[in-house]
């Protein structure tokens, strides 16, 4: 058995950069490129063997909170999501990640295929949530290529850059048409995308299309009580059985110094209310944002933005 060597062993934190864009994390930086896998089952033996059926990478991380119009736009590329587009596009975007030890691998054809949670609060940084990046073998590269996926790890020397003004934590002011709207505890808000892996049997995972955006916001409100009841269009002449929701209000939650984001024809999907002893009327109200459309060309659903 090998004497341990305290000098062999591997450790410690690093950052991530897309394409050009260099994010730090709140935590780990996890990569792993794992294998999808099928059997060979013979009659009266089993399986026989395990046989490589697809492989594809994913790193993922809660970045720092850091903000900038760089970093916003690597972060929240979907928007304005083109419907059965690729994600990954017609040029492939390297990300990078990189041991402050001075080690770094390339991954050299990814896509963001979760973005991150914001949680608009004083007391708290705006990106909550993990980011997940998705790679794939390089366009028109055989898997069979020693870097057709990532490239390392190999030596560099890593270089800081950043700064600890870029990370704010601020109050945030929601305003739901001309409503506005004081929270306990600031506001959460999440995205969900719907992706549909394109598949070549003797290549595996090729590409991805989008297929849907979500984007809801959610918040404990201070400023309503039982007339929270009637935003929810339960009854009277709004109400009608199969009507829209929309009232073509926007949901804007913004700070100076910190981000604007808006939930466009963001329409109410839960309020519910409660009575009890030291309890807020209001309980955690809910919305969800609606694609805009100009002479019939869909517009945005969502932006996340520094404020001007």
């Amino acid at each position: 058995m090998a004497t341990p060597d305290r000098t062999t062993i591997v450790k410690g934190a690093g950052a991530v950069k897309i394409n050009t864009v260099q994010l730090y994390s709140k935590g780990e930086i996890s990569a792993t490129l794992d294998p999808e896998t099928f059997e060979i089952p013979v009659a009266g033996y089993g399986s026989l063997d395990e046989r490589l059926a697809d492989s594809v990478g994913k790193i993922s991380f809660t970045p720092s909170g850091r903000l900038s119009a760089d970093i916003l736009g690597v972060l929240f590329p979907y928007g304005t999501p083109v419907i059965d587009a690729s994600v990954f596009g017609a040029t492939d975007t390297p990300t990078e990640v990189h041991s402050i030890a001075g080690q770094k691998v390339v991954f050299h054809n990814t896509a963001v295929t979760a973005m991150p949670s914001l949680k608009l609060s004083a007391r708290e940084t705006a990106i909550s949530g993990a980011v997940e990046i998705t790679a794939l073998a390089k366009n028109a590269t055989a898997r069979t290529d020693a870097a057709a996926i990532f490239t390392g790890p190999t030596a560099a020397a890593f270089v800081p850059n950043i700064d600890i003004a870029t990370i704010t934590t601020l109050p945030y002011a929601g305003v739901w048409g001309l409503a506005g709207i004081d929270t306990k505890e600031g506001w959460d808000v999440e995205f969900d995308l719907e992706l549909e892996p394109f598949q070549v049997s003797d290549h595996g995972t090729i590409d991805m299309y989008l297929k849907s955006v979500t984007a809801r916001a959610k918040c404990t409100p201070l400023t309503y009580g039982e007339n929270l009841l009637a935003l929810l269009h339960t009854q009277g002449t709004a109400a009608v059985i199969g009507s829209t929701m929309r009232e073509t209000k926007n949901l804007v939650i913004s700070a100076t110094g910190g981000l604007t984001v808006t939930l466009f024809d963001a329409v109410p999907v839960s309020g519910p209310i409660r009575w009890g002893e030291g309890m807020l009327r209001a309980n955690e109200i809910g919305f969800k944002a609606q694609r805009t459309f100009t002479t019939g060309v869909p517009g945005a659903l969502f932006s996340v933005a520094m404020t001007a």
